[in-house]
């Protein structure tokens, strides 16, 4: 994925796996996947005032699409984290090499 904008903070991995991604994901982006899927479930839940049977499935549906979206907004966050793109002074002091020089030289 090509990156438009020059990056403002130091870059961790300029080009990140999925699972390196997923891996980087913080509490805030865990808290926003799961909000916007339980948000999203009550919302489609309470959508349907009239029809009884469709409670449910339009329930599931909202929890999906909100699940997806969520994913998504979460996934883009901790992607610009690690290009740089978006503060990451947390994500920097984590991934610091463990030994200043390397063993055995």
């Amino acid at each position: 994925m090509p990156i438009l904008d020059e990056p403002k903070y130091p870059v961790i991995d300029a080009e990140p796996s999925i699972s390196r991604v997923v891996s980087n994901f913080n509490a805030s982006d865990w808290q926003t996947w799961a909000g916007s899927t339980a948000g999203t479930a009550v919302l489609g839940y309470l959508s349907t005032s009239g029809a009884y049977r469709m409670h449910r499935p339009s329930a599931v549906m909202g929890g999906i699409v909100g699940g997806l979206g969520g994913y998504m907004i979460a996934y883009q966050r901790s992607w610009g984290r690690l290009v740089g793109l978006n503060e990451n002074s947390a994500d920097v002091a984590a991934n610091q090499p463990r030994f200043s020089r390397m063993p055995f030289e």
